[in-house]
């Protein structure tokens, strides 16, 4: 109380005095002052309000990347009716026949030859859309194609596969045997020969925009061997073949 006093005391004496400099500052303030400390009180309703708006959009944002969305795939049958529903995040394992008619497309598009450019173009695309970037069946099939360029080839004969089975080995790994039919240009039977294969594959890798189409389940071979069983000649057929033909390519 005692330093109020004072001070209330001080400040009377201040407005007793009778001075131009004092009058001036006492009118400035009567006339401004207001005005100054409502400027001073919106800016820091500005300020206040602008952190507020930050931290809105942040958490906004945040939350909106938050999925809270857990889809499901419901299986139905050709009349419709609900076979099985479940979580997309579990997904069920990829049926063997799927995997059984990739792998046999992988071994036609690898062997086959034709004498139509853009049907053997396709097939080389959709053989290389199961093929990794780095790994022993990229490195083979580029080496085989390399010793073998179907179009050279299809200048003389086309080749016809014909695949007989798939067996597992393993989970991963699997067995193929087929047959192909070789054509002269004129269409007669140059010889048939028969094939098995070794191939390891990886399933439920990601795809892209340009494969998904032809490998929709991310089925890709990391490791394939290919061996000749054995060969039927034919009268038509000539006594020299190329000595890579139908040797194991590893």
């Amino acid at each position: 109380m005692i330093f109020k006093n004072k001070h209330q005391k001080e400040s009377a004496d201040i407005k007793s005095i009778n001075s131009p400099y004092l009058n001036a500052r006492r009118e400035w303030n009567e006339r401004y002052g207001d005005y100054i400390q409502q400027a001073k009180t919106w800016r820091i309703v500005g300020i206040i309000g602008l952190m507020i708006g930050v931290i809105s959009t942040g958490g906004t944002i945040y939350f909106a990347g938050q999925n809270k969305l857990i889809p499901y795939v419901v299986e139905v049958d050709a009349r419709g009716n609900t076979v099985a529903v479940y979580e997309s995040t579990a997904m069920q394992p990829v049926d063997t026949r799927i995997v059984r008619a990739q792998l046999a497309q992988v071994i036609r598009d690898l062997r086959t030859v034709s004498a139509d450019k853009t049907v053997q173009k396709n097939a080389i695309r959709r053989l290389y859309s199961h093929l990794g970037d780095n790994n022993q069946a990229t490195n083979m099939v580029n080496q085989y194609f390399r010793d073998n360029d179907p179009f050279v080839k299809a200048q003389k004969k086309t080749v016809a596969v014909d695949i007989q089975q798939l067996l597992p080995l393993s989970d991963n790994t699997w067995q193929i045997e087929w047959s192909e039919q070789e054509y002269g240009r004129d269409g007669k039977i140059l010889g048939k020969s028969n094939y098995t294969a070794t191939a390891t594959v990886s399933i439920g890798n990601r795809v892209n925009e340009q494969t998904i189409l032809f490998n929709p389940i991310g089925m890709y071979v990391t490791d394939l061997h290919l061996s000749a069983d054995f060969k039927v000649k034919t009268e038509n057929e000539p006594r020299n073949l190329p000595v890579n033909e139908g040797a194991s390519h590893e």
